[in-house]
């Protein structure tokens, strides 16, 4: 069984491009933003052309660090692709003559990039051994892609989903209350997203008690009303676990609480936190058997597209 973090994806238009985008994509100047952004999920769809069969026309890296990858199965065309991203780490082994040596170890986790229609999702494996934290695959993938996404003036961010267990738990470990409580929404350009959000507004001013510019501030020497069973706060800190965690250090995180009492505490809420998937072995085996010259039953792709298609929007 295999453990993977669910991370959306959105995209941003570059209407200032940097000094090596520039450099690099001279052609930058004749490019449409606006247009690019139209046609993004396509676009990014061309990062995974259908021809590649063992590796991506790039490399990976962190900015200090390349990472090796192997395609587990040619990118399909309805926009889903599987690889496995390897960490370089120095191994020990004993030789026969019963000598330690040193030897250069490739373990990988497994990446799921979904791209169809109005997804926009990327399963990271988590496993600690590879990589301490899905955020540094995160950080990886979102470099790596935007590199290559440049050239049409566009970027992406990728959000990792948060249990909204995390935002109740926070809440039951003040009794003193709180004083304001901040939810960070993302500019939203994913439909299934972005109706969620939608749903909420329409009775959310009558609940709070307070200003709708999300900044929920309690008036004086009060508190404010948080109360798990109200509908609609349950409804909001659902929206904001399911858009997620910005991973870029420079967005602003996604809820922020201060705490009431003269010990103030600046809290947020979803860091280093994920929502978690199961996926069994036997879902990666059929990937392969095609490969081998053998028939699954179910469909190279049909098992881990029922697998995606179940990841619930509230969690």
């Amino acid at each position: 069984m295999k453990k993977f973090a669910v991370y959306n994806y959105q995209f941003e238009r570059i209407t200032e491009p940097d000094d090596e985008v520039m450099a690099k994509f001279p052609e930058w100047k004749y490019v449409n933003p606006d247009e690019s952004f139209e046609h993004r999920q396509e676009l990014f769809g061309t990062l995974f052309p259908t021809e590649a069969t063992r590796v991506l026309p790039y490399i990976f890296d962190s900015g200090k660090k390349q990472y090796i990858h192997k395609l587990v199965i040619p990118p399909t065309e309805d926009g889903i692709v599987v690889i496995n991203l390897s960490n370089k780490k120095l191994g020990h082994r004993t030789n026969e003559k019963q000598e330690k040596e040193n030897f250069d170890d490739y373990p990988f986790v497994k990446v799921i990039i979904d791209n169809r229609p109005g997804m926009q999702r990327i399963l990271i494996e988590q496993k600690s051994t590879v990589f301490k934290e899905p955020k540094l695959v995160a950080n990886i993938l979102q470099r790596t892609f935007n590199k290559q996404l440049a050239r049409h003036m566009l970027k992406v961010e990728l959000y990792s989903q948060f249990p909204v267990k995390d935002f109740w738990d926070e809440v039951g470990k003040h009794p003193e209350g709180f004083r304001k409580i901040i939810f960070h929404f993302p500019k939203l350009n994913l439909k299934r997203l972005s109706d969620a959000v939608d749903q909420y507004f329409t009775d959310a001013r009558k609940e709070w008690g307070s200003g709708i510019d999300l900044a929920f501030v309690a008036e004086k020497g009060e508190v404010l009303t948080v109360n798990q069973k109200n509908k609609n706060q349950k409804a909001l800190a659902e929206c904001m676990a399911v858009t997620g965690q910005p991973t870029s250090k420079d967005k602003t995180k996604s809820i922020e609480m201060i705490t009431a009492g003269e010990a103030r505490r600046h809290i947020w809420i979803g860091k280093n936190s994920y929502v978690i998937i199961p996926i069994t072995e036997d879902v990666f085996t059929d990937l392969l058997m095609p490969q081998l010259g053998i028939n699954s039953k179910n469909g190279a792709t049909e098992k881990l597209i029922l697998k995606l298609d179940k990841i619930n929007e509230t969690n």
